[in-house]
């Protein structure tokens, strides 16, 4: 019953969550107990914390998630250099691009993806690992470039980026279908990823300096 799957879902969040409990976490785990066995759910969590394709240090108690922070920096240098207009107004509008990128990344986007389109991107990101999330996030961005041009506030572009699907209305299956076939010229490839990553964490080892003195 609801109450056996409840305690064992319980029993599975301590078991992976390595003595913090993500918020990240929770969703993804969250979808994949639901589509398969809690034995599986838990080996396919451990092994996405452990390996550096996927989500290695993203999971970890917020002082530790230098990753994470990484990463959300990397995501928001990408953007900056393809569409810097947007960044300008997103920083308008008091939102952080980084920080917004750190609970799209930590969740898969699930928690913005209708259930349909979860499939089809964690289909993608097992192939393609963090690489597809960022171009995932893109094409989100792109997808709803003209609306947030118009935002004013960080209501206003959160309530815009409140659903990751674009206007087909299929749940987000199309975004996942345009992130995996870029327009050339434009594609994010493991190079710049990397590029950009080092970037991020020489941002963030700097900003965490200046908060430790």
């Amino acid at each position: 019953g609801s109450e056996t799957f409840r305690r064992r879902f319980q029993n599975l969040l301590q078991l992976v969550a390595d003595g913090h409990l993500s918020d990240g976490l929770v969703v993804v785990a969250s979808f994949l107990s639901l589509v398969l066995p809690m034995v599986t759910t838990a080996r396919v969590l451990t092994a996405l914390q452990r390996d550096a394709m996927y989500l290695q240090g993203y999971w970890g108690p917020p002082a530790e998630s230098a990753a994470l922070r990484r990463d959300g920096l990397a995501f928001e240098r990408i953007v900056a250099e393809r569409h810097p207009d947007l960044v300008g107004v997103l920083e308008s509008a008091d939102v952080s691009l980084a920080f917004l990128a750190t609970q799209w990344l930590a969740s898969l986007f699930f928690h913005v993806l209708p259930s349909k389109g979860r499939f089809a991107l964690f289909d993608a990101f097992l192939e393609d690992g963090v690489l597809f999330l960022m171009r995932f996030g893109l094409a989100l961005l792109e997808s709803r470039m003209p609306l947030l041009i118009k935002a004013q506030n960080e209501a206003a572009v959160r309530e815009v980026l409140e659903r990751a699907e674009d206007d087909t209305g299929d749940g987000g299956v199309s975004l996942v279908k345009r992130a995996r076939v870029y327009a050339p010229g434009m594609a994010l490839d493991d190079e710049e990823l990397e590029h950009c990553r080092l970037w991020g964490h020489e941002v963030g080892a700097d900003a965490a300096q200046v908060v430790r003195s």
